[in-house]
Order: C-alpha cells, then sequence, then structure tokens
C-alpha cells in the first residue's frame, strides 16, 4: 500500500501547484505578447523583454525591456503590468515611456 500512498501525495501536490504555475506561465506569455505588440505599434523592431521575477508589487509583474527606437538607438526600460487575480490588464506603466 505504500506505493498508492505515494502515488496519492504526488497527484494531490500537482492538483495543488499545478494550476497557479500554469496561471503564472499563461500571464507572463500573455504580458510579453501585450509589450511586444504596444512596442510595435510605435515601428520599434529588435525587442527583447525579460519578467524581473523578484521585483513585483503585490498586484503588478514588472519586465525590462531592450530595444532598438525608431531613431535606431539602442534603449533599455522598465515596465509594470497589472494583474488582478485571474485578469491581466492592458494598460502598460512605463518608467520612462518610448
Amino acid at each position: 500500500m505504500k506505493s498508492n500512498d505515494d502515488f496519492t501525495g504526488l497527484l494531490v501536490m500537482a492538483i495543488l501547484f499545478l494550476p497557479p504555475i500554469l496561471t503564472q506561465i499563461y500571464f507572463h506569455i500573455s504580458a510579453k505578447n501585450i509589450i511586444q505588440a504596444y512596442l510595435q505599434s510605435k515601428g520599434i523592431t529588435s525587442i527583447d523583454i525579460q519578467r524581473e521575477w523578484f521585483s513585483f508589487d503585490r498586484d503588478t509583474m514588472t519586465f525590462t525591456v531592450e530595444y532598438t527606437a525608431a531613431d535606431g538607438n539602442r534603449q533599455k526600460n522598465r515596465c509594470k503590468l497589472h494583474q488582478w487575480w485571474i485578469f491581466l490588464d492592458n494598460e502598460i506603466f512605463w518608467i520612462d515611456p518610448p
């Protein structure tokens, strides 16, 4: 019976921890797509977006964004996206708007 108990324990752990992990992955991918679409609409190219996993507020995600501006200069910026429970706002809060 020990193997059944181990399997049950692993199953319970997966049920408890998998949904929050998958939710964060979904938010991460969605936020990067929102940021990239915004920058591309401004004519910005060569976009590199990195999440700052340990720089967060209670309800925001922080990203470091490196890109080539329309004038050809390479720039680095930071931005935040508001995340509330299972929703992600499309509004981007820039440290220095591009």
